[in-house]
C-alpha cells in the first residue's frame, strides 16, 4: 500500500549507508509488520476496506457448513473480519520483506557504468520488473560523460535515498576528498515534480534542484584561489538588547557611507564587545545605549588613541570616512 511504499522510501537512505542502517530498517519493518499481528486497530480499516463481499460470504458459508455455532451474526461477522484482516496483513508483510530484499540487492549492485547496467538488468529480470527505467538513467549518464566527467568518477546506486519524501525521480550527490583523504559530500539534489504545488503553487511543475554546502566547498578550494575578505573597520556595540534596533539603524547609516561595519549581537555587554573589536584589529567602536538613542547620538571610541567622543551620526560618519580617504591619498 501507499503507506508501506513511503516507509520503504524513507528507509532507503539508512539501507544504503551502512550495515547498521540496514539492520535498523529491518527492525523497524518487523515492528510495524510482525509475523502474527492480530489487533483491534486495523480490523475495520484493513479488512473492511479491502476484502470483498464475496470473500466474506464464502468464508461465512464455509463456517456454517462446519456447524460452528457463534451465538449471533455479530460474532460470526467479527470472526470473518479478523480472519480476512490477518490474511491481508500476512500478504502485506511478505510483500514488504520482499521489497526490502530487493533494495538490498539494488545496493549490492551499485558501481560504475557500463558494467553496473548489465547487473541491474539481470536483477530486474530476477524480480520480474521491466528494464525500461534504466534507459533514461543510461541517457543521463551519457550526458554527464559528455560534460567531461570520467566514468570512474560516476557511481550508480539505485538504493540511494536522501531522506526527503518529496523526491519523485532521480536523486544525486556530489562527493569529493578533503585534504586528509576522507570522502565528503558537497552537493545533493534530485527531481521533484509535485513540490511546487505542495508548497502553494497552482499546479504540479516538473522541477529539479540541488544545494551545495558552502563551507565544505570552500574548505576544498586551494588557499590561493580564495579571495581575501576585507576586514570590518568598525563595530557597533549596543549596551543592552533593548538598544539593538538603534544599533542596527546606526550600522545601516555608516555602511551607506562605505564603511565596513559589524554589529555585536552576542549581548555580552560593552566590555566583551571591546575585546572582540580589539582582537580583530578594528580602529573604532560605536557604543549606543538609552542616552544615545534618546539624543540621536553615538559614543565613538578610537581603540588606538583611546579617545572617546559623543557625536551625532553625521559627524561619526565623517570621522570614520576621513581616515580611509587619507590612506588612499
Amino acid at each position: 500500500d501507499d503507506q508501506a511504499a513511503r516507509l520503504l522510501l524513507s528507509l532507503m537512505e539508512q539501507i544504503s549507508r551502512s550495515d547498521e542502517g540496514e539492520r535498523m530498517a529491518q527492525a523497524r519493518l518487523e515492528a510495524l509488520y510482525p509475523a502474527d499481528a492480530v489487533g483491534e486497530r486495523s480490523i475495520k480499516e484493513g479488512a473492511t476496506s479491502e476484502a470483498s463481499h464475496v470473500e466474506r460470504r464464502l468464508i461465512a458459508s464455509l463456517l456454517d457448513s462446519m456447524s460452528i455455532a457463534f451465538g449471533d451474526d455479530d460474532v460470526q461477522h467479527e470472526v470473518v473480519e479478523r480472519f480476512l484482516w490477518k490474511m491481508g496483513r500476512s500478504e502485506q508483510r511478505r510483500q514488504i520483506l520482499h521489497a526490502l530484499e530487493f533494495l538490498r540487492a539494488l545496493h549490492a549492485t551499485s558501481g560504475s557504468p557500463p558494467e553496473v547496467f548489465e547487473a541491474l538488468r539481470d536483477l530486474l529480470g530476477r524480480y520480474q520488473l521491466e528494464p525500461e527505467p534504466l534507459t533514461e538513467l543510461e541517457q543521463l549518464v551519457a550526458i554527464v560523460e559528455q560534460c567531461g566527467i570520467p566514468r570512474q568518477q560516476i557511481l550508480l546506486n539505485l538504493a540511494l535515498g536522501r531522506g526527503v519524501s518529496y523526491y519523485t525521480g532521480l536523486v544525486f550527490e556530489i562527493h569529493a576528498q578533503d585534504e586528509d583523504g576522507f570522502d565528503t559530500q558537497i552537493c545533493g539534489g534530485g527531481r521533484y515534480d509535485h513540490l511546487v504545488k505542495a508548497t502553494g503553487g497552482a499546479h504540479d511543475m516538473n522541477a529539479c534542484g540541488f544545494a551545495f554546502g558552502v563551507e565544505r566547498l570552500v574548505s576544498l578550494l586551494p588557499k590561493s584561489e580564495i579571495p581575501p575578505v576585507a576586514a570590518a573597520q568598525a563595530m557597533v556595540i549596543p549596551i543592552s538588547i533593548q538598544d539593538m534596533p538603534y544599533a542596527l539603524h546606526i550600522a545601516r547609516s555608516v555602511r551607506a557611507s562605505g564603511v565596513r561595519t559589524e554589529v555585536d549581537v552576542t549581548g555580552h555587554g560593552v566590555g566583551a564587545g571591546l575585546k572582540v573589536a580589539a582582537k580583530r584589529q578594528m580602529r573604532h567602536v560605536l557604543i549606543v545605549g538609552d542616552d544615545e538613542r534618546q539624543a540621536g547620538t553615538v559614543t565613538l571610541r578610537n581603540l588606538v588613541t583611546r579617545e572617546e567622543r559623543t557625536l551625532d551620526i553625521g559627524s561619526v560618519v565623517d570621522c570614520l570616512v576621513e581616515p580611509g580617504r587619507k590612506e588612499k591619498e
